[in-house]
């Protein structure tokens, strides 16, 4: 097999898009290309890896991007991981793997890795690990003012209002730069609501990407008009309510010790100090030493299991238009 990725290979690169969506049972009327534009657009195919048979044709492909999470104005440098697909014939034979731990040790200078999958237990063997709390509200018969718009026919100040909106979250969210925000623009899968006052666009959000996340509106500018959101599909946040279904985020696994610890201190405000990473991660909490297990630790510090004493924390919410 032959590793490369699909800056060097791009005469590949519809092959690789029919590999993914034959892998994800994609409906005709879907397309990965669109769905998750930002992982496959131009610019980050170096980032796009597949392995490729003896008679040069396609077998495995997982794409990588690093991103930045703000928190409180500093930011974390993180790796979002998608798009790992095998050919139907060729699995079983640890090809994923085999690309999964190339990008893994090709960016093992960040402070997490993170991917989405339902796979939990074939990713745990990685080290991944189930995390940040993300609740589900069902649709409901309320009324809405909000109205649905087209994201590229938006103003220069109505995109300037959904950019302060979307940078003033009470979440720790990814930072967007003006390419990110370019990119998103490009995926047609997705649809855009905005509900305006006389000051211009005072929330928004976006629903529906593709196949995953139909009838979900998986963005917001904030949680203000809930129950006007309510009223067009189904709502994903990191906020509990008590009749809220809860599900995880991601999945998450634990990358450079120094940027970890760092990451910890950040999104504890201080409160809580790793020590060290080992089988157990030992840390200072209120002058007193504690060791849990990865899962249990990263489920305290990120959801959907917070330790009480961090309940007053914004969480961390990644939307499903950076998620890949």
């Amino acid at each position: 097999m032959k590793l490369t990725n699909l800056a060097t290979r791009p005469d590949k690169f519809i092959d690789t898009m029919e590999l993914i969506e034959r892998s994800f049972n994609y409906s005709e009327q879907n397309s990965f290309k669109e769905d998750f534009y930002p992982l496959v657009e131009k610019g980050n195919l170096e980032n796009c890896w597949v392995l490729l048979s003896e008679n040069d044709k396609v077998v495995a492909h997982s794409g990588c991007m690093r991103r930045n999470i703000s928190i409180l104005n500093k930011d974390i440098e993180i790796l979002l991981i998608g798009g790992v697909a095998v050919d139907e014939n060729h699995r079983g034979q640890g090809h994923s793997s085999t690309l999964l731990r190339h990008i893994l040790e090709e960016h093992s200078d960040l402070a997490f890795q993170v991917l989405w999958s339902e796979k939990i237990e074939m990713y745990r063997k990685l080290g991944f690990i189930p995390c940040v709390g993300l609740y589900e509200l069902s649709k409901t018969d309320s009324k809405s003012s909000f109205k649905k718009v087209c994201f590229e026919e938006l103003s220069q100040s109505e995109l300037k209002d959904i950019k302060k909106l979307y940078k003033q979250s009470k979440e720790h969210r990814l930072a967007r730069s003006d390419n990110d925000w370019k990119n998103i623009a490009s995926i047609k899968s997705t649809e855009l609501f905005i509900k305006k006052n006389n000051e211009g666009i005072a929330n928004y959000f976006f629903i529906n990407n593709g196949q995953d996340l139909t009838g979900i509106i998986h963005e917001y500018g904030d949680l203000s008009d809930l129950n006007e959101m309510r009223a067009h599909g189904k709502v994903w946040s990191p906020v509990q309510k008590r009749e809220s279904i809860s599900l995880f985020g991601c999945l998450a696994k634990i990358g450079n010790e120094t940027d970890f610890k760092e990451a910890i201190a950040l999104l504890s405000d201080s409160r809580v100090e790793v020590e060290s990473v080992g089988e157990e991660i030992k840390f200072k909490f209120q002058e007193t030493t504690f060791s849990l297990g990865h899962e249990d630790f990263l489920q305290g510090i990120l959801g959907p299991n917070r330790f009480e004493e961090l309940a007053d924390l914004p969480p961390i919410f990644i939307s499903g238009l950076d998620s890949i």
